[in-house]
């Protein structure tokens, strides 16, 4: 027999496409390194006391009052200023400021001490009194809150008290205590301002509102006046951001493209459409012979 041949496949020469090299990207422009800096300081002024003898712990001048403070007081009534020294009405150390008004036979008796602080401008400061309230009648209702204890500020350091208008006076919302009674206690009362001068005048008075003649007796103790002290400047260190680098603002990266570049004038452009048309052909080519 004749031996029969075996068709042999013909293979399909497949199109190899020419591989264009693109151009080299235009690189960035490096960012230079940040110069190496020290830590940055600010000044604030030191917070602490601005009162002189706010606890009476220093001594009492000859009129009773305590050193660094002064007294003042109307003239209808027999007025008192003494150095506190009985366990039940020292709430600390061993001395406070009692102030006693008697023979009230006219309406509105005062008597109270004042001092003059420096105090640095637009920052905030607090005040705080500890004090009794002490009278016969033993209670604000028994007495139609005829004992009172009120504090005031003059912003800008004036000394007049009767120059503070009547509702320029804090009352501080204390109890009477019974001046006969075997145990006391101490109210507390702080505030919170913002001066807008240098300096400040911190006034404390009782007030026996009626006229009735009899003894009201009101005692402080532990007065603060706590905040920035004028001239007591310290450095303080601003924290680094993560990093250890300042926190500044940097320019975005330049890409080398002007605001008049076009897209169709770049003949980096065209040169990628030619390769992509290239392979599309080679691969459409080799799908027809392959049918």
């Amino acid at each position: 027999p004749t031996a029969t041949t075996a068709p042999v496949e013909s293979k399909a020469e497949t199109a190899t496409a020419t591989p264009t090299v693109l151009p080299s990207p235009t690189p960035l422009p490096t960012q230079p390194a940040a110069a190496a800096s020290g830590p940055t300081y600010i000044e604030v002024n030191q917070t602490g006391e601005l009162l002189q003898n706010g606890g009476f712990e220093e001594g009492f001048a000859g009129n009773g009052v305590g050193l660094g403070w002064q007294g003042f007081h109307t003239g209808d009534a027999q007025i008192n200023f003494s150095a506190e020294s009985a366990g039940p009405f020292v709430r600390s150390g061993s001395s406070a400021q009692r102030i006693s008004i008697d023979q009230t036979w006219q309406p509105d008796q005062f008597g109270g001490i004042f001092q003059t602080v420096e105090v640095v401008p637009g920052e905030p400061y607090t005040v705080t009194v500890h004090g009794q309230i002490r009278s016969s009648f033993g209670s604000v209702e028994a007495s139609s809150y005829g004992y009172r204890l009120q504090m005031a500020l003059d912003d800008g350091g004036g000394q007049n008290w009767q120059a503070i208008s009547s509702t320029g006076w804090i009352e501080l919302p204390w109890p009477e205590q019974n001046l006969q009674g075997s145990e006391f206690t101490f109210s507390e009362h702080s505030i919170q301002f913002t001066p807008d001068t240098d300096s400040v005048t911190l006034f404390i008075r009782g007030w026996n509102k009626w006229p009735n003649g009899t003894l009201g007796e009101y005692t402080l103790d532990d007065v603060s006046m706590f905040g920035p002290q004028p001239g007591q400047v310290q450095l303080v260190e601003v924290p680094a951001p993560a990093g250890g680098q300042p926190m500044v603002d940097k320019p975005l990266p330049e890409t080398g493209f002007g605001d008049d570049y076009h897209l169709a004038g770049d003949g980096r452009f065209w040169g990628a459409v030619l390769v992509l048309l290239m392979l599309a052909g080679g691969a459409l080519l080799q799908a027809k012979r392959r049918v």
